[in-house]
């Protein structure tokens, strides 16, 4: 199983604005398209489930979020999966950086998540992610963050956009 490709099982239709503090999208998962060693193997899951978050563009210094996932209508409170941290992603969203402005990716393994939430059924055809703002403390005056070569936003310019979320299983 060392050298198996993680298998793309669905992903967000568009580019989600994390507006306000909980943003909601969902991803519409591939079930027909699953792999044997996935949906047909009598695993009780798979070896591994990312979820994947591409092309994180931001301005200024927007607050980190937490990410959740769940299923609709499954009794059950959306699973914590991780933290997207926004540290330094307005660098890496300027077009003449050296990210060339594609900003950043995080992975998460969810594996357990997905195995708590019977994700490998193929009734599941869509998962939800939560964005959740996490709250800042104060912020540090504007000229104590000054960095060479980057423009700085006003705090209430400060925005984050999800450019796809991805589920991968392997």
């Amino acid at each position: 199983m060392a050298d198996v490709e993680p298998e793309l099982a669905g992903t967000s239709s568009s580019a989600i604005k994390l507006e306000g503090g909980l943003t909601s999208a969902t991803v519409d998962l591939a079930t027909d398209g699953m792999s044997m060693s996935f949906t047909e193997s009598g695993l009780p899951t798979p070896q591994k489930v990312y979820l994947r978050l591409e092309n994180v563009r931001g301005t200024g210094f927007p607050s980190d979020y937490e990410v959740l996932i769940d299923i609709e209508d499954d009794g059950h409170d959306p699973l914590r999966v991780g933290t997207l941290s926004t540290f330094a992603i307005a660098n890496a969203s300027v077009s003449d950086s050296p990210h060339g402005g594609s900003g950043i990716t995080q992975v998460f393994e969810i594996t357990y998540a997905a195995e708590r939430l019977n994700l490998k059924e193929e009734r599941t055809s869509q998962l939800h992610v939560r964005f959740k703002e996490i709250a800042q403390g104060p912020r540090p005056e504007a000229s104590a963050m000054q960095i060479p070569g980057v423009s700085m936003a006003e705090p209430d310019e400060a925005g984050v956009e999800v450019g796809r979320i991805a589920i991968y299983f392997e």
